[in-house]
Parts: structure tokens; sequence; C-alpha cells
């Protein structure tokens, strides 16, 4: 006889959004979990306090409650991959093809995620049942098409996120996750946000622009509004939250984002005049990464172009708009690039030397539009470029090669010599003779002892050859405690 249970959920009631979102939670009692689903809209304070109050959000999961699962985004995932969409796509027609069939049938049927737990392996199923029926009761003129396109959008956001929210090998759940999504969400998404809390999921939806735009009533009756504030008309931008640091490695250096609106590298470049300016040198707090005996030969750096990948940008409409180079720079999967490179970008794809599959990721670690920097991860185990100690010194006229894939040319390597150092808008940059052209923007420009000296970054547009790296002890700066 079929017997399990299901884990019910309720949305409560608190006063105080912020201090019922955060409060420790616990497991369900008597199969029952009550839920947070706030929507905070508008805002009752300056965009700097308002970017630090998400971020002490953050904090707290990061280092008061840590073993409670926590994520934040302003995006979901896009199908990006035809495999995933047949993928995606045989499942959904393999569940709806159990309509009506007993519900042992549907409780035994195989969806991306699996729970060790099989109450919340049920409960995940019937969450997903639930917000069909939603979307299909409360969307105009649904056809079976376009039921089938958002069932296959929903198991591809479960796929994406459920790991990371939930820890689905246990056999009881014993703390249940939280999510913050600032800013706009299409309407469809939203359902996601519904979908997770059916699972039991505490949501904190953010938006200084205001509510929900067409909302679907059951999202809008099973989650409460709490207005901060006037709305505010066009956004804004909310920096990434910084990763976990791995147990090995010391406590992070919080980073203020730079806002937005900042004057491009590349623009700075083409200015008419540049103070030469010395490398800094400020002490070295992390043990230097191994150096090589003697110069290496140009056949020898070559050898490192595996550590430089080639990077889409894709946009809403899966459209690859722009490509750029990066290097990574953490074995872990982390990729330093430029901000102009992924700025506007809605996921990515890199591609490494001599593999032809593409990894797919949305995942942006942190960026900083005054530096010209961005950190991607990928899920992946990759060899890292070590950066130049930060107590080394350049010296002009001191050979270096830059690799990179102008012009989508992927991994061309060129050498030149070091010709200055430019201080530009408060950054260090390096400037150098080594031919770059667009698309090597992020790539690496390297001693000759195979070490990252600078991110390849602009150029000036009526010289020849004069072309700017954004320097080591500004990358140190940077993504510290990212590098390996």
């Amino acid at each position: 006889m079929f017997t399990i249970r299901s884990l019910k959920v309720a949305a409560k009631d608190i006063p105080d959004p912020l201090w019922a979102f955060t409060a420790e939670g616990d497991g369900p009692k008597k199969f029952t979990k009550q839920v947070c689903f706030y929507r905070l809209v508008g805002m009752d304070r300056g965009d700097n306090e308002y970017i630090e109050a998400i971020r002490q959000i953050d904090k707290i999961f990061r280092e008061e409650q840590p073993d409670t699962p926590y994520l934040r985004l302003h995006q979901l995932k896009a199908i990006s991959q035809a495999n995933e969409l047949q993928e995606y796509t045989r499942i959904y027609d393999g569940w709806s093809a159990l309509e009506g069939a007993p519900p042992e049938a549907r409780f035994a049927y195989r969806f991306p995620v699996s729970f060790g737990d099989d109450m919340m392996e049920w409960t995940m199923k019937q969450a997903f049942g639930k917000t069909l029926e939603v979307y299909q009761r409360e969307t105009d003129n649904t056809t079976a098409s376009m039921a089938r396109n958002f069932g296959v959008k929903l198991l591809c956001w479960a796929d994406t996120y459920l790991p990371k929210l939930f820890r689905p090998a246990e056999k009881n759940i014993s703390v249940f996750p939280k999510l913050v999504y600032t800013g706009s969400i299409k309407k469809q998404e939203s359902l996601f946000l519904y979908f997770l809390a059916l699972m039991g999921c505490d949501i904190l939806y953010m938006n200084p622009e205001g509510d929900f735009t067409a909302p679907y009533q059951s999202v809008i009756q099973f989650s409460k509004l709490h207005t901060l504030g006037p709305n505010r008309p066009g956004g804004l931008t909310i920096p990434p939250p910084e990763a976990p640091v791995p147990p090995a490695k010391p406590a992070p250096v919080r980073q203020e984002q730079a806002p937005p609106a900042i004057k491009s590298v590349a623009a700075a470049a083409n200015a008419q005049s540049a103070a030469l300016q010395p490398a800094s040198t400020p002490a070295h707090t992390n043990p230097p990464p191994a150096e090589a005996d003697s110069e290496l030969s140009y056949v020898e750096l070559a050898n490192l172009s595996p550590s430089v990948v080639m990077i889409k940008v894709y946009d809403n409409a899966e459209t690859c708009f722009k490509t750029g180079s990066g290097v990574v720079v953490g074995s872990k999967g982390y990729v330093l690039t430029n901000h102009h490179v992924i700025n506007g970008g809605h996921h990515y794809s890199l591609r490494f030397e001599n593999e032809q599959e593409e990894y797919f990721t949305e995942t942006l670690v942190k960026y900083h539009p005054n530096y010209d920097l961005a950190l991607l991860r990928v899920d992946k185990p990759c060899r890292a470029i070590p950066v130049l100690p930060e107590e080394k010194q350049l010296v002009r006229g001191q050979r270096v090669v830059a690799i990179g894939s102008p012009l989508g040319l992927f991994n061309s390597i060129s050498d030149g010599i070091i010709a200055g150092f430019r201080q530009i808008d408060d950054k260090s940059m390096v400037q150098v003779t080594a031919p770059v052209s667009s698309g090597s923007s992020g790539g690496a420009l390297l001693d000759m002892y195979g070490r990252l000296i600078g991110l390849i970054t602009a150029g000036y547009d009526s010289g020849q050859n004069l072309n700017l790296a954004v320097d080591y002890t500004t990358i140190w700066m940077f993504a510290r405690n990212y590098l390996s």
C-alpha cells in the first residue's frame, strides 16, 4: 500500500520579514513546515545602505548560520545546450504520460534530482505537479505545447538549484534552505519561487522597482507583500554574493563593489596622457607560487595556453553577442576576465584548448568595474597559472608573452616587452608592445617564467602595439582568496 506522506507547507505571517527570514529554521514537525515567502518591494534607504543590508543577510548565512543552505540569485539559468533540452523534454513527456496513473508510479518516476528522503522526494513531485497546475490554470489560452515548454524550464531550474539548496542525499532533512532573489523576475520564473516554497524553502524576493509584473494569483496568495518604501525606477545593480572561502585559505577580504556607471578602461586608455608610475609593491601575505629556475622557452610558455580560455557571452535570447578571453587562476574552476567582457551577459560559455566541450556557467563570483576585473567559476578542475608574487617588481624592457583569442582566433600567442607603467583612473596598468586585438581582452600577460603579470584589457586606438593590462598587484587585491 502506498503510504508516503507529504510535507505540508503554509506561509508564515510575521510582521518583521527580515527577522522571520533570517531566523534559524529546522526540519518539519509532524510533516508540517511553515514557510516564509516575502516580497519586499521599493526602497526605504539609499543605494549603499540597501546593498549593505543584502550583504548582511549573506553574512548571516555565511558566518553565523553556515549549516543553513543559502543561495542568492538575480536571474535563473536558461537552457543553452541541445542535449539538455532533449533530456528535460524526455523527462517531462514521461511524467505527462503518467497522468492519472497510481501515485506509486509517479513517486517511482526518475527526475533529474532525487532525494534520499522519501518524504522530500514525494514533496518535490507534488510541488512540480502543483506548479504546473497553477501555470495552466492562470495562463491565458494555454496550449499543451506552452505547458510543455514551461515544464521543461521548471525541470532545468530544479536540476540546477535544488542540489545547491537542499541536501538530496540526506535521509532526513534537518535544516531547510533559504533563497534570496534580488531584482525583477519574469512571470514564469516567479513560479519557480512558488515551487521552492512548496518544498519548504524560505523565500525573500527583493525588488527596488516594485512587485511582480502581471503576477500569478496563487503566488500572490501564498506570499506576503511588504512595502519598504517608494519604488526606485530603473532598479539597482546588486553585487553578487561573495563565494565561500575554502577552509584551507584565510578569511575573505571584504571588497566594496563600485557602482556600474564607470568609464571603461578602454575609454580611459584613449586619453591623451597618462602619468608614468612604478608598480606598487604591497606586502605579500600568501605563500608565493613555485618559480621556474630559468626563463622558459616560447614553446614552453605556449604549453600554458590550455589555462587560457575563450569566453562567449550570451543574452536572454540565447544569442552570443560578444567573445573574450579568460585566465584560470584557481584550480577549482575560477577564471579571471575583464568586467567589460562579461558585462551585460545572462550566462557564459568557456572553451578550453584541446577540448570540444563548452562549459556553461552563470556563476559570476565577483566583479569590480573600476578594476575592470570579474571572476567566473566553472564546474571543472583546472590547471591554474600562478600570479607573480606581490613583492616582485617588473621593469621596463623585460620580455613578455600575451595569450588570448583575438577576433575569435583561439589562443593566439604574441610577444613583446614592457614599455612602461601607467596609472589610469587609480588603476595600475602595464603597457606592453605585444600585439593584441579585439577578443584578447581578458587574456594572459605572462613573464618569461610563466607567471601571470597582468590581464590584457585595452589598447590605444591611435597607436601601434601600445596595449594595456591590469597589473598583478590589482589582481592580488581583487582575487586573493581564489588564487591557487
